[in-house]
């Protein structure tokens, strides 16, 4: 059977597919045959490139949900010879694996090298209104060549699969480092160290004071507020598109030229600025509930001691749950930047025997709470100050309550005995 005849059945299973898609109901039952279909697609290929062939990085804009918060990024190559056009890209994973959550939560999730025509690469990226933007990029024939060559090897059973790091291994960093390995002796990188830290490119993505954003500043530690330079920024695919971008090439003779000829946006929607994203009317909510709780706190403390009480075993419960989740990604989970966080100082695990405690009319306890909470909201407040690690304003005002209540409640059995 020769490449036409191959193509046409390459082209009969896509046109079944796009059947298939006119329910959006059974997209999983396509990714399911676009699997299937990978093999075909290999068979399909060119064994080698032509003259007139390209080499783009593919940058996705970011999106709403979460694992698409920080974009993705990708590999295009065509041909006008052979009529390839191809997407590689480093983001196939599965909800359904065995064991997802877990091996998730540990840090143990293993991603997959993924191949895809154009048109169903780019079809997403226009249901969720998503802008896609394409650099070309100014290769020799050799190196498009041995990039081709290099994606077809990786795609290869045995190397397609890859255990996934949220900063420093995915989806971002395997494109650069396969174009870097093989035109890096021809490219003059333009470096700069310090230009931001880990924990300003996620309030960039995902909006400072979101729950999301709470969340994360929770687990991430010191590590995440540590100045990084532009090589440390390629795990976040817009970053990766503007290092690219700012690199030149060295002709015949030694003259330099940009290492991207032209950009363009291949699908129109949505653009992320890479800027500090404006108060919302999440972050405003979560910075305003623990003033406003403090607030009444302060207005109704000698009215309900019982369900003062009560308030404060809650605050303790949640730093407590907060607390065992933070100790867990530090000493079991194999995440980046969970390590070395001072959140375990003032949310900690032990708070559980503290709830217990603080039902019991020992005036001894009440004091020895109120001081430890005051002490490390004190501590933690000159960690702020020093930069070692930041914390948004909501959590350190909810702690600040949790210290003001204890304090109260110890005031109270003082004037009751």
């Amino acid at each position: 059977m020769d490449i036409s005849d191959r193509r046409t059945r390459v082209r009969r299973a896509l046109r079944f597919i796009r059947t298939r898609l006119r329910d959006r109901s059974i997209i999983l039952t396509a990714a399911v045959i676009m699997a299937l279909l990978a093999p075909a697609l290999l068979r399909a290929a060119p064994d080698t490139l032509s003259r007139h062939s390209s080499v783009s990085l593919i940058t996705c804009e970011p999106s709403d949900a979460i694992y698409t918060s920080f974009g993705h990024s990708a590999i295009r190559i065509t041909d006008s010879v052979s009529g390839a056009d191809i997407f590689f890209h480093w983001g196939v994973f599965s909800f359904d694996a065995p064991h997802f959550v877990w091996r998730f939560v540990k840090g143990e999730t293993d991603y997959e090298m993924g191949v895809v025509p154009r048109k169903y690469f780019l079809r997403e990226y226009r249901k969720r209104n998503t802008a896609v933007h394409e650099q070309l990029l100014d290769m020799t024939y050799a190196q498009r060549k041995a990039v081709y060559e290099a994606v077809w090897e990786n795609y290869r059973p045995e190397n397609r699969t890859y255990r996934y790091n949220f900063v420093f291994d995915n989806c971002a960093t395997r494109p650069y480092h396969m174009i870097m390995d093989i035109c890096g002796d021809s490219i003059v990188p333009r470096h700069e160290e310090g230009v931001t830290t880990f924990r300003d490119i996620i309030w960039q993505h995902i909006g400072r004071g979101s729950f999301w954003s709470l969340a994360i500043d929770i687990v991430i530690g010191s590590e995440a507020d540590r100045p990084i330079g532009t090589d440390e920024m390629i795990g976040f695919p817009l970053y990766t598109m503007q290092t690219i971008g700012s690199y030149e090439t060295i002709k015949p003779g030694g003259l330099q030229a940009p290492f991207v000829t032209r950009t363009q946006t291949i699908v129109d929607g949505r653009v992320t600025a890479l800027d500090q994203r404006p108060l919302t009317a999440e972050s405003a909510i979560n910075t305003a509930i623990p003033v406003v709780v403090f607030i009444l706190l302060m207005l109704t403390a000698h009215k309900c001691r019982a369900a003062y009480k009560t308030l404060a075993a809650a605050l303790l419960a949640i730093a407590a749950l907060c607390g065992c989740v933070v100790f867990f990604l530090m000493f079991v989970s194999e995440h980046p930047l969970v390590h070395e966080n001072y959140n375990l100082m003032w949310l900690n695990p032990l708070y559980i025997i503290s709830i217990v405690l603080l039902f019991t009319r020992t005036s001894r306890f009440g004091r020895a709470v109120s001081l430890v909470l005051f002490a490390v909201t004190a501590l933690f407040a000159v960690i702020l100050v020093t930069g070692l690690q930041r914390m948004c304003l909501p959590l350190m005002l909810w702690w600040a309550v949790t210290a003001y209540i204890c304090f109260n409640l110890y005031l109270k059995q003082r004037q009751t005995r």
